[in-house]
């Protein structure tokens, strides 16, 4: 027998801040995050004005912040990120849907733009499954390029339906808060189309 499934978003939907922003301000202080963005505004303002794809500027991001870390240095600064601020920012109303569905036995399933290096130890504590960007890894160093494409719009769309093609008999739910999960979630049968908005 197939379990029906719900496909939620993370950042905005079940997440209150933007969860890879947030998981910067953790590794960098206020300071350096600060001189950061000053010396990044340039692509945030053609990011703005929509002459700059997302995932370039995704890339630029890490690789300013994030990419001089080790990989298991960086993984071991998720887990941490995990257990002592993300939690802080998820909604009650959120985690009650969350466990309605695993109630029910269905298969709950967390797509995203953001990354496993910071979700992976809070999915795995939830038991949830996750779906994210991926950034690749060469030589044992991050060679600040997205692995494969960001996991956004359209590739969320084609990772659902591929999933969906997988599991006919399954009915489908989904929860996004941006025009940007619009795709994905018009490829269901339940959708929820805000965030939860309430904090735990």
């Amino acid at each position: 027998m197939k379990k029906n499934i719900a496909f939620f978003d993370f950042d905005g939907t079940i997440c209150a801040k933007d969860s890879f922003l947030d998981f910067i301000l953790f590794c960098c202080g206020k300071f350096r995050m600060a001189v950061g963005l000053f010396y990044l505004s340039p692509f945030v303002v053609a990011y703005l004005l929509k002459l700059y794809p997302n995932y370039k500027l995704k890339e630029h991001f890490f690789k300013h912040f994030l990419a001089d870390y080790l990989p298991f240095e960086l993984e071991k600064k998720g887990e941490i990120y995990a257990e002592t601020r993300l939690t802080a920012f998820i909604y009650e109303d959120a985690m009650a849907k969350i466990l309605w569905h695993k109630n029910n036995h269905h298969r709950v399933i967390i797509i995203t733009a953001s990354s496993s290096i910071w979700l992976s130890a809070w999915c795995k504590k939830h038991h949830l499954e996750l779906i994210s960007t991926q950034f690749e890894i060469i030589e044992g160093k991050y060679s600040e390029k997205i692995l494969g494409k960001n996991c956004e719009g359209l590739e969320k769309l084609a990772i659902v339906k591929k999933i969906l093609a997988e599991e006919k008999d399954a009915i489908s739910y989904g929860y996004g808060n941006t025009k940007a999960d619009l795709p994905f979630l018009n490829a269901l049968q339940h959708k929820h189309y805000k965030a939860f908005g309430k904090k735990g």
